[in-house]
């Protein structure tokens, strides 16, 4: 089996590695593993025959979806993106601050 060793590594993303293994119940080298698998993990032949919807028609089906829930203006879209990052950093910090389960 081959060895492979990262230097140069900032902490905090360590710490975090640590957590996330702890948190599935692995070791912090069976997590690395997991990770890199998934990371060069091959494409499901499904996914490579699923055919891509043209960039113009997407941007269309986008539009016309915000523009029936009223964001029919470039403002009201800021306003509606801000609303979600606030949202999902809402909830980061709640997790981040949510005592572990275990």
């Amino acid at each position: 089996m081959i060895q492979i060793i990262l230097d140069g590594l900032e902490p905090n993303l360590v710490e975090k590695l640590k957590y996330q293994a702890q948190k599935h119940g692995r070791t912090l080298q069976s997590e690395l593993k997991l990770i890199l698998a998934q990371a060069v993990a091959e494409i499901p032949q499904d996914l490579k025959q699923e055919k891509l919807i043209p960039l113009e028609t997407l941007a269309q089906e986008v539009k016309e979806s915000l523009d029936n829930t009223g964001y029919d203006s470039p403002d009201k879209i800021i306003q509606l993106i801000q609303d979600v990052k606030k949202e999902m950093a809402d909830e980061h910090l709640l997790k981040a601050h949510k005592p572990n389960d275990s």
